[in-house]
């Protein structure tokens, strides 16, 4: 064998181990690739649900301060008025035009005062569960 012969045989060896690792190489790229795809879309389903679930409670929680806002314009509403009739009354009875503060106002700031407290209550009561909801999920 002559040393053209030698390094005739060794090239033929050589090329053919790096074209099966060249081979080896881009099939393993190629799965390597495809097994990212996937986890990152397993990843990004993941993050989708727990961002639909962070926004269904966060609307809940919403939804409760827009009721519990409703509700203390309601009792702001309700105390204006009660107020209104006092110092319209009282203006009566300061003038002179009226000797005494009419029964149905007094009545009605009765009956105004013990709505208005089981409405500051249930109030509160939706207030203490917002707040109680709200703690950090771990």
């Amino acid at each position: 064998m002559s040393i053209y012969e030698i390094f005739g045989v060794a090239d033929a060896v050589i090329a053919s181990l790096g074209g099966g690792a060249l081979i080896v190489a881009a099939f393993a790229h190629y799965i390597g690739q495809i097994w990212a795809t996937q986890m990152l879309q397993n990843e990004r389903a993941k993050h989708a649900e727990a961002l639909e679930s962070i926004k269904a409670e966060l609307d809940l929680l919403k939804q409760k301060n827009i009721t519990r806002h409703h509700d203390k314009l309601a009792i702001y509403r309700d105390v204006v008025h009660v107020v209104c009739e006092i110092l319209r009354e009282l203006e009566g009875v300061a003038l002179g035009k009226k000797e005494e503060i009419n029964e149905e106002t007094e009545e009605c700031i009765s009956n105004s005062t013990q709505r208005n407290h089981s409405r500051s209550r249930r109030v509160r009561t939706a207030h203490h569960f917002v707040s109680v909801t709200t703690m950090p999920v771990t």
